[in-house]
């Protein structure tokens, strides 16, 4: 008699209970070495649910050998729903087609094998009747999609990333503080990374590390690990470390807090600006977790970004910065405008969307049924041919730049990524082109390298000022506490008069830093020994400053207030001194004059470095400067020339 199946029509001649046994006793022995060199899981139960057949590739999935007559509707050793959760034997797939007596189609399972490793696949269990029409079991097939499962993730984790990149950018393009950046980063990491905690903390001026921004960490975590960091502050080289499983890592005193909380897993990922670490962010996760490289390399570029605005908002150049950070989140931005087609064998193209119409200028009605080759230029068109050849192989091509040609001839740089194209027997009949416009990044990188040359350039200018005023400062120092002390006051006055320089904005070139006015320098070196009531007081003609006259008259005034403070007027409360400037010719003059204080004399002779200062002030600036040692307070005169305050 004919044996079927209920849905597929399959029919081979059949006497007994058993399909395959049946096979062979008709000299069908053919049949059965054909299922049993089948790629794919086939096996067969009786009417009651136990094991008759199972080929080697069911043998393969499973993981283990069921026993024929025995195991019942799967051979799986566990049996699990697609979200984790405990399915019987008895509630699997193939006993419910056993006892609805229909296929059932649709739906995936999670097998696990002895040796603890895990297989997703699609059951087709469909029964089986003979030709008089009586039930006699059911044939499953078991597809393994653990690899379509995973790629689907990588989708979803790629969109989710892009997602969380996107909202990244748009929100540090909008922060007007570093803890609205951090904030932004915090939801970024959580987000991208799929972790449910995360936190961002930056040293402070103690070089202690402080939390800055933090999501789902209770007061006593952060109160117990607030300070703790594997790197020093500006230190270079770092990298990011993670610990895959906390019960195992050697984590000291700190340990038992991190399982308190209940974290499993963590990845320290440094903050850096200049390449010198600055702060850290912390990811979180509730069960051991292996951070895979592309979780680093996203890792590294939140912290890169954030490093970024930090960086900015600390130097108060929101102005240039801003244009910098719009150019970068611009990119990340435009990236989600991708430009997508796809070809055949020989590089004709079959589709076209309208990203890729923006891209290059071409309609979708100019373009298909033509050569890809149209898109390159000239010199790149051998592209073509290497890439269909790598295409052929089944090579998938990620992230390749390369340059294309628009419709109006113009060239533009992208990024391109080409997967394979396969037909529903697997075999590749062409390729999908996915292809990003990086013309903005690449120029935002240009200007980037530009500002990291100028911010180079002011910091050697500074520390070769630095060295100056220690060597200067070594010879009225009695002690190295009163060597310290005036260092410090004097790189405080350099460090208020540079921050001048960023302050104003230019009305020139809006954007950038506006020349410093004398007054103004004058008077924010002078602000701290006004006290409540002024005692300072200035008036006269304005000028502006370059950068070289900005940090000797910083010095100049700070050392004339220094000394007013310790030995002249404003030693005394009622003390007072007024500061004028004039203007004669070429010449600028500024007189400083002190009333009120003790009675003075005149100097003993010996050259502090008040006196030396004064000599390089003249040498800088062409100009003089004299002492007038009266019995009412000490007159200074300072004459320059002022094309040479523009230096």
């Amino acid at each position: 008699m004919a044996l079927i199946t209920e849905d597929r029509g399959w029919n081979a001649e059949a006497s007994g209970s058993d399909l395959i046994d049946t096979f062979a006793k008709s000299g069908l022995q053919e049949a059965r070495q054909m299922l049993d060199a089948v790629p794919v899981a086939i096996y067969r139960t009786d009417e009651f649910g136990r094991i008759t057949y199972f080929n080697e590739a069911a043998a393969d999935l499973w993981g283990c050998r069921p026993e024929l007559g025995k195991s019942e509707f799967c051979g799986s050793w566990k049996l699990y729903t697609t979200d984790g959760q405990p399915m019987r034997h008895d509630e699997c797939p193939m006993a419910v087609a056993l006892r609805e007596r229909r296929p059932v189609r649709n739906t995936e399972a999670v097998a696990e094998r002895p040796d603890g490793s895990r297989v997703t696949f699609m059951p087709l269990p469909t029964p089986l009747y003979d030709t008089t029409g009586t039930f006699i079991g059911a044939m499953n097939v078991l597809v393994d999609i653990s690899e379509r499962k995973r790629v689907e993730e990588k989708l979803a984790r790629t969109a989710r990333e892009q997602a969380a990149l996107y909202q990244f950018a748009d929100r540090l393009n909008r922060s007007v503080s570093v803890a609205e950046t951090c904030d932004a980063a915090v939801d970024a990491i959580t987000s991208a990374l799929a972790c449910s905690r995360a936190s961002v903390l930056l040293f402070d001026d103690a070089g202690v590390m402080q939390f800055a921004a933090w999501r789902n960490l209770s007061e006593s975590y952060r109160r117990a690990v607030a300070g703790h960091t594997p790197w020093q502050p500006n230190e270079t080289g770092a990298r990011p470390i993670c610990i895959d499983n906390v019960e195992t890592a050697d984590l000291g005193p700190l340990k038992p807090v991190i399982l308190q909380e209940g974290i499993q897993a963590l990845a320290f990922v440094p903050i850096t600006v200049d390449g010198g670490v600055v702060g850290k962010f912390m990811a979180y996760f509730d069960a051991p977790h292996h951070i895979s490289e592309d979780e680093l390399n996203l890792a590294n570029t939140i912290a890169f970004q954030l490093g970024i605005n930090v960086a900015r908002l600390r130097a108060d150049d929101l102005r240039g910065q801003s244009l910098m950070a719009s150019r970068l989140h611009a990119a990340v931005v435009d990236s989600s405008d991708d430009g997508i087609m796809t070809k055949d064998l020989q590089g004709i193209i079959t589709s076209w969307n309208g990203g890729a119409e923006r891209l290059y200028g071409y309609t979708a009605e100019e373009v298909i049924g033509k050569p890809v080759s149209l898109l390159m230029p000239p010199d790149r068109r051998v592209e073509a041919a290497t890439i269909l050849e790598r295409i052929r192989n089944g090579e998938r091509l990620e992230h390749y730049e390369t340059v294309r040609q628009r419709k109006d001839g113009s060239l533009v740089d992208i990024s391109l990524t080409v997967s394979p194209i396969k037909d529903g027997a697997g075999t590749i009949v062409g390729a999908s082109k996915i292809a990003r416009d990086i013309t903005e990044r690449r120029r935002a990188q240009d200007h980037q390298q530009m500002l990291l040359r100028e911010m180079e350039h002011r910091i050697k200018n500074l520390f070769n000022v630095a060295a100056s005023v220690v060597e200067l400062s070594v010879r009225g120092a009695d002690t190295p506490k009163a060597l310290a002390a005036a260092v410090r006051d004097r790189l405080s006055a350099l460090s208020r008069a540079h921050a001048l320089t960023l302050a104003k904005p230019s009305t020139i070139a809006p954007g950038s830093a506006g020349p410093t006015m004398m007054l103004d320098l004058i008077e924010t070196i002078v602000a701290p020994y006004q006290g409540q009531q002024p005692r300072i007081f200035i008036t006269g003609v304005d000028w502006s400053l370059g950068r070289t006259a900005t940090t000797s008259l910083a010095l100049l005034f700070n050392e004339l207030a220094t000394n007013a403070a310790k030995y002249g007027s404003l030693s005394t409360p009622d003390g007072f001194v007024a500061v004028t400037s004039s203007r004669h010719g070429d010449r600028i003059h500024v007189v400083w004059a002190e009333r009120g204080g003790p009675l003075v004399s005149s100097s003993d002779g010996k050259e502090g470095f008040g006196s030396a200062l004064a000599r390089g002030v003249a040498q800088q600036l062409d100009g003089d400067l004299m002492r007038d040692w009266r019995p009412d307070g000490l007159v200074v005169r300072v004459t320059m020339r002022t094309d040479r305050l523009k230096d």
